[in-house]
């Protein structure tokens, strides 16, 4: 069996980032009491000399309600009741017309092709799973994923692998193994997370980092955009 994972933002769609950003200030100043805590996450992001790009929501949450003084534990106590408003929030803009963003140019035809007996697609996002079904349903592509490893399940992205493989194994009922598997993104921390159980890791320069970005990083390939046949190169390189 196959199983090839998938970063959201900036792997498959674009301009996705707005009405999720704007979706989790709403919560962390519900459950936090934070106001425009769009900017504090931004701010504390920009002092740490880092980007958003590649973190998870319940980290990015942490890191909203915490730079602006709220304490750890509390944070910790309320972090659930947040990423479910945030879901919530998320879910009602765009079923009120927000923009839940648009596919990477051929990504839908990639999908369609790729998708077939012997092969399980996943994600592995730092979206939190209802963000992930919203925008994936809204883009007409969520039915392609079986399994995956969210960002409501862990505070490091690192800590999504072993539970979407985990996940591959149950849904499939047979043995995942790291020749087996490939993973897309197109962020440093994608690379990272895929290096402590040596997963095949594919940059793809269509977010903010470029291709050479992606391999100084240690990826171990980078390209311009996911097609079927660099699917089949990368497969076919470990056969």
């Amino acid at each position: 069996m196959r199983l090839i994972l998938f970063d959201i933002d900036g792997t498959l769609a674009e301009g996705a980032h707005v009405t999720h950003m704007a979706s989790m200030g709403r919560a962390v100043e519900e459950v936090f009491g934070v106001h425009d805590a769009y900017d504090p996450i931004a701010g504390a992001i920009r002092r740490t000399a880092s980007l958003a790009s590649g973190r998870v929501d319940s980290e990015l949450i942490r890191l909203g309600a915490e730079s602006a003084g709220t304490p750890s534990d509390v944070v910790t106590a309320g972090l659930e009741t947040a990423i479910s408003l945030m879901v919530d929030e998320y879910e009602s803009r765009v079923a009120n017309g927000a923009d839940p963003g648009r596919l990477i140019p051929g990504i839908e035809a990639t999908l369609d092709s790729i998708d077939v007996d012997g092969t399980t697609l996943g994600l592995l996002t730092g979206n939190a799973r209802g963000i992930a079904r919203v925008k994936l349903v809204a883009l007409g592509i969520w039915h392609h994923f079986d399994v995956g490893g969210f960002g409501d399940m862990a505070e490091a992205r690192a800590d999504l692998l072993p539970i979407a493989l985990d996940a591959a194994e149950v849904e499939t009922g047979l043995q995942v193994t790291v020749r087996d598997t490939l993973y897309f993104g197109d962020t440093p921390r994608d690379v990272a997370a895929a290096e402590p159980l040596g997963v095949p890791m594919i940059g793809v320069a269509t977010g903010s980092y470029s291709a050479d970005d992606l391999l100084e990083a240690g990826a171990c390939d980078a390209v311009a955009q996911i097609t079927p046949a660099v699917v089949e190169d990368a497969f076919a390189s470990r056969s």
